[in-house]
């Protein structure tokens, strides 16, 4: 069970509005208290750690590692470009969040057959 403090959604969902039409990233650290966002120049963020490399060890020195956010034209689950950044990321054991278009907020994380589980995200004050 994952625990979200409702100014941390509040800012989730307003990076995805700005974005719109298209997908909005950034990161969560320090128990998802801290967000980050990715400015990226493509409409859908299939390479956003790509996007500013530099930047994101910066925020890994400073905060540890970090999950992952994006935004979605449709519903909050991993695509298949999704669970192969998934795999790849396994080092950092994140945590993938995901903003549907009705923005509803969703997380993510594969189990041990690399298979995406979805976890229970609780709003907190």
């Amino acid at each position: 069970m994952l625990y979200l403090k409702k100014d941390i959604i509040d800012k989730l969902t307003e990076w995805t509005l700005v974005e719109k039409p298209n997908e909005a990233a950034g990161y969560l650290f320090k128990d998802n208290s801290i967000f980050r966002r990715i400015i990226t120049s493509d409409k859908s963020i299939t390479h956003f750690y790509d996007e500013n490399p530099e930047q994101l060890l910066k925020w890994i020195e400073k905060y540890g590692s970090p999950n992952i956010f994006h935004s979605h034209p449709c519903a909050g689950i991993p695509s298949g470009t999704d669970i192969l950044y998934m795999k790849n990321t396994l080092i950092f054991n994140s945590i993938w969040f995901i903003m549907g278009n009705k923005m509803d907020l969703r997380a993510w994380k594969l189990d041990s057959n690399y298979r995406p589980i979805e976890l229970e995200v609780n709003i907190i004050d």
